[in-house]
Parts: C-alpha cells; structure tokens; sequence
C-alpha cells in the first residue's frame, strides 16, 4: 500500500517517528513530493534557524532511509483537480502522480473524500492509521512506540506515560490500543478500502458461508477474543 504523508505529519516529532517506524517494518510505503518536505521545514523556521537547519538534516536522512519516497508529480495535473483550498491540491497532485492509494493527513475538511475518491484516493487520519497498524503487525508497533517513548523521556526529561505521550501527540486511540491485552487475529481477504471494512465483511457470505466455523468465528468477534481485518495483499 502506497500513502502520501503531508507536510502536517511530517512536522510532529511523535507522530513522524511512530508512522515512518511503521514504514520501516514494511507495512506500507510512504510517498512525499519535494514541495512536501519543503514546507515542512519552513514551517519549522518559526522556532529559530537552528530548527530548520535540523529538519533540513532530518529530510536528507529520509532520503537514505527511504530513497524511493519522492514523487516527481506530473506537469499540468492540477489545473483538473479541485480541493477546498487550492494551496493544497499539489498533495493530491503527488498522490494521483504517485499511484497512492490514499493520502495521511490530519486535515481532513481540506480533504474531503469524495472529491479523492473520483481519483480513487483514500484518506487515512493519523491515529486511525496508526491503530490500523498496530494491528497488522502488533509485536513490530510495540517496539516502534516503545522506542519513540524511550526516546521521548530522554529528550525531555519528563517521564512520560505511553498513553499521555502519544494523545499530546494527537494519537490518543493509538495509545490507548498499546494498553490493551494483545489477542488473535484474523486475516480475511477483503480490499481495506472498502469503507465498511469488517462490518461488510461479517456480513459477507463469500466468507461467511463457506466454513462450518464461520459462526464460530463472528461469537469469537463479539465476544472480543478475535479481531479481524484486512489481508494487505488484497491492496496491491
């Protein structure tokens, strides 16, 4: 799965590290333009030049961590696109250039899905993501948050909780999700972007009426002792 980040989660320290730590264990594959990263780091010279000069330094390490992320967005792709704010249609220019499937952002009125959805883009909030990869890779996620946290409280010297760390950072399902007890879970076959996600899918009797233990499965489900979501294969 391919996703655009914008500039707007790029800037947060947290939130970057926790989404590219996922990109790192090969959950999905993440894309930015040039223009991307240059407001990015604009956007930290409100806090001194010697901000900017680390972020600079930052973006140069994510072009030897993840060489293949830049989009080169096509010429003249704009002038047919509309969003609520023109400023932004070079995200989804470098999406639909990309071949993304969806674009991270946490602005999501300027974003709104059905204009994406006519170029067949998706939209992902940050914390939603985040718990969504929490739950294809639970053992890699744990790691990711907990290194980010170390990280954290010796940055600052403040002794953070996970929790109260990741809701300052605007992912307060994500932390609330690393809270709880670590059960089974269930790949089936469905695209994720489909909008109804598992609530289709237990409805589905593709996979529902196929097995003699599907019944089983949807009391496993409401009794909360297995999740189920989608297959990533079924996104490529």
């Amino acid at each position: 799965m391919r996703v655009l980040i914008d500039a707007c989660v790029l800037y947060p320290t947290v939130m970057r590290e926790v989404i590219l730590g996922a990109a790192s264990l090969g959950l999905f594959e993440p894309k930015w333009s040039e223009r991307i990263l240059e407001e990015w780091a604009r956007a930290t010279r409100k806090l001194g030049a010697e901000a900017e000069l680390f972020v600079r330094g930052e973006i140069a390490t994510l072009g030897v961590s993840f060489p293949r992320a830049i989009v080169p967005v096509h010429q003249g792709l704009a002038a047919r696109l509309w969003l609520p704010d023109p400023d932004d249609i070079h995200v989804f220019s470098a999406a639909i250039s990309g071949s993304c499937d969806g674009i991270l952002t946490m602005n999501a009125k300027d974003f709104p899905r059905d204009a994406l959805s006519d170029e067949g883009i998706a939209r992902f909030d940050p914390d939603g993501f985040c718990c969504r990869m929490l739950d294809e890779c639970p053992a890699g996620m744990h790691k990711v948050a907990s290194e980010v946290l170390a990280t954290a409280r010796q940055m600052s010297e403040v002794d953070w909780t996970m929790r109260s760390l990741m809701k300052k950072a605007r992912l307060p399902r994500f932390g609330k999700a690393l809270a709880l007890p670590q059960r089974p879970f269930l790949r089936i076959g469905f695209n994720s972007l489909d909008p109804l996600g598992s609530d289709r899918m237990a409805q589905n009797p593709c996979w529902r009426g196929r097995t003699a233990a599907s019944a089983e499965l949807l009391q496993f489900v409401k009794q909360g002792d297995l999740r189920i979501g989608p297959d990533p294969r079924f996104d490529q």
